[in-house]
């Protein structure tokens, strides 16, 4: 399929990679045509209660005050976990991990409805007209929140210090 539409707007391409987004930037996202497209690692605090399993955040000590979150203030739902995907020492409750899979919207009033992609919206919108678009973006909004569904997770130590040299790495990058 092509990524560029009539219009000149071009359709997101799938991320092949598995590249690091935060909790925070995935939890956080308000315009879900923004939200990443693909494959993740996300790295955060394991949290497994009886009827939810998700990742949490984990407080980035070098990070300004003004910009810091404490562990577990934001989370999204690891959807598909099973213990199978875990490499490496078990993982539990509490413990910090880098999980990979995709980014996908979820519906939390109706579990079983189907899951949505960045693309999928994009390929929606362009079928309405700018009122109809406010209004889809808002349904959406209102019912769905980003998830990762999980291909395979593996336990960490020192997780903070790990974002924080991963963002200082992606800083250097986008400064070429």
């Amino acid at each position: 399929m092509n990524n560029e539409l009539e219009n000149g707007e071009t359709l997101p391409k799938y991320c092949d990679y598995f590249k690091l987004q935060l909790v925070e930037e995935l939890a956080l996202e308000k315009d879900y045509r923004e939200l990443h497209y693909g494959k993740v690692a996300v790295i955060g605090r394991f949290s497994s209660e009886p009827e939810v399993i998700c990742l949490e955040n984990v407080l980035i000590e070098r990070m300004p005050k003004e910009y810091r979150l404490s562990t577990g203030a934001l989370s999204v739902l690891l959807l598909d976990f099973d213990y199978d995907k875990v490499y490496g020492e078990p993982l539990t409750h509490g413990h910090l991990c880098i999980v990979r899979g995709e980014v996908i919207l979820c519906n939390l009033e109706k579990p079983t409805s189907p899951r949505l992609s960045t693309r999928f919206i994009h390929e929606n919108l362009r079928k309405l007209n700018e009122s109809q678009q406010k209004e889809y973006l808002q349904d959406i909004h209102k019912t769905y929140k980003p998830a990762i569904n999980v291909w395979h997770a593996k336990r960490i130590e020192l997780a903070s210090e790990l974002i924080q040299r991963k963002l200082e790495l992606r800083m250097l990058d986008s400064n070429q």
